[in-house]
């Protein structure tokens, strides 16, 4: 089920999803809702714990998410994780 609702966009928006739907054979509808879901923090089919953390994250500002990204493991930490990675990557 669709529920329809009305946004004014600017005319150069328009003319980008239209491009984009005439070049993926989507309806500019389609097009603009993909990109409204793919923009949103809330993901509905995540388990609660990790919506929480990611709930968290999309409230912090861009210098405290920088920081995070360029946060490095500590030596031991970083040796456990690999270990971990290790035993479910599959065999191959």
């Amino acid at each position: 089920m669709s529920i329809s609702v009305t946004v004014p966009v600017p005319p150069s928006v328009y003319r980008l999803a239209q491009k984009t739907s005439q070049a993926v054979s989507r309806s500019v509808e389609q097009i603009l809702a993909d990109v409204i879901s793919a923009a949103s923090p809330v993901t509905e089919d995540l388990p609660i714990a990790l919506q929480a953390e990611l709930d968290v994250l999309a409230q912090m500002n861009d210098d405290d998410l920088w920081k995070i990204a360029r946060s490095i493991f500590p030596t031991g930490q970083r040796r456990k994780y690999d270990r971990l990675l290790e035993k479910t990557a599959p065999a191959g």
